[in-house]
């Protein structure tokens, strides 16, 4: 693949200014669209920075009470090492290990500090990590519903919870979320279109962030509410306009200038034929 930029102003014709190879990865199992290495070359082909993919270099960590596992030989296409260079004596790699779900164990950064992934009793069958032990000895936590595959509460690196709550059994849609201060925000769904977000227990409830959205038919904002005082009913409303809306009527305004160029004799027309 080559790429090429055209200047708006050119009176020698085409100028480029890099090439980009890409090459992909000889796997096994039918595993064909994972990239090899990335090179940039300059208009001279001399190379300026280049990235190189590893699969499947290092074994992977078994696991045990993984349900409906089945075994694989040969390659699973799980990126190993990730080599970055911009001269051909200076390069930056990064490593990453596996469990044998596919589910990430241990990845390396470029100074190779290590954040190691840890599926506990609670992983759903080693779907989800519970704890992630991150660089200078910090870590996190998380509680999952397996049955809706969510989050119920996560543990941040200070000790501090963000727990939420559902009652959706249908989409998994959160009900409440308190955060670290215990501030909890309700959500409500009005109709199909709808959410409302309440945040409670603030300022000793002197205080409210009250909040409702409105989306259209294709999930696009349309409406954006604003309660105006704790306990009130009413909103301040803001409308706001879709993309695809503001592009029509960009259109529909071209249209009305070109045609009244046309009709006041200000807008010349040239045809072929």
């Amino acid at each position: 693949m080559k790429r090429m930029r055209f200047p708006r102003r050119s009176p020698n014709g085409t100028v480029y200014l890099s090439d980009t190879f890409i090459t992909y990865a000889s796997l096994g199992n039918g595993i064909v669209n994972r990239v090899a290495s990335v090179t940039v070359n300059n208009p001279n082909g001399a190379a300026i920075a280049s990235t190189t993919y590893g699969y499947d270099q290092t074994a992977v960590t078994a696991t045990s009470g993984t349900p409906q596992q089945v075994s694989i030989t040969g390659s699973r296409g799980n990126l190993t090492t990730v080599t970055t260079s911009t001269s051909s004596t200076a390069s930056l790699s990064k490593t990453f290990t596996y469990y044998d779900t596919g589910n990430p164990y241990v990845t390396t950064d470029v100074n190779g500090a290590q954040t190691t992934y840890v599926y506990g009793s609670g992983s759903c069958g080693n779907s989800f990590a519970t704890t992630i032990n991150e660089p200078v000895g910090l870590s996190r936590s998380m509680t999952w519903n397996c049955t809706g595959g969510i989050a119920t509460q996560v543990t941040d690196e200070s000790g501090n919870n963000v727990t939420s709550t559902y009652s959706d059994p249908d989409f998994w849609r959160p009900a409440s979320v308190t955060d670290q201060e215990n501030n909890e925000t309700s959500i409500t769904y009005i109709g199909q279109t709808a959410v409302e977000a309440a945040l409670q227990n603030f300022n000793s409830g002197k205080s409210a962030s009250d909040s409702r959205t409105t989306v259209d038919g294709f999930g696009r904002r349309i409406l954006s509410q604003r309660l105006q005082k704790p306990g009130g009913t009413q909103f301040d409303t803001a409308e706001i306009d879709s993309p695809s809306t503001k592009s029509i009527e960009k259109t529909q305004n071209l249209i009305l200038q070109l045609r009244s160029r046309l009709q006041n004799g200000n807008l010349a027309v040239v045809t072929w034929g």
